[in-house]
């Protein structure tokens, strides 16, 4: 069974980074706590490949203090599932100095109940378009 696990972790490693996907690294600080670095066009999978690095070092994650973004944009639906699942830990979101998060990532940002940002970051507010199919109601009625 930890055969057949590692190797399709291995498997879906080889194929993970396609189609510019967003890139997910842990960097330490001096002070001993860690940030992880997103870089790279958001895709689908990379809430995926986010959790995956989270559950391969959760020591490192314990002492991860801030995520930085740093990213063009790219899928609304993945960057709605990577804010959902940054949000529930808690953890900062920041956008350093002279890095872009634009679009989609935004949505990664603004979920944040700690955002940081500098003077010279870049944060590009988007303008998303959802098509009338794809929007749910909810509890909300028509008068």
């Amino acid at each position: 069974m930890k055969m057949l696990l590692f190797a399709f972790i291995t498997f879906s490693s080889l194929f993970s980074h396609c189609c510019d996907a967003a890139t997910f690294a842990y960097r330490a600080l001096s002070n001993g706590n860690y940030v992880i670095d997103m870089t790279g066009e958001i895709t689908s999978g990379d809430h995926i490949r986010l959790l995956s690095i989270i559950k391969s070092e959760p020591a490192k994650f314990l002492g991860t203090t801030t995520i930085s973004l740093h990213s063009p944009g790219g899928s609304v639906q993945e960057a709605i599932s990577i804010s959902e699942l940054l949000r529930q830990s808690g953890i900062s979101i920041g956008v350093e100095s002279d890095q872009t998060c634009a679009s989609s990532c935004f949505l990664i940002w603004v979920a944040a109940d700690f955002r940081l940002s500098f003077f010279s970051s870049h944060i590009v507010i988007p303008r998303p378009y959802f098509s009338a199919e794809s929007i749910t109601v909810g509890n909300f009625k028509e008068k």
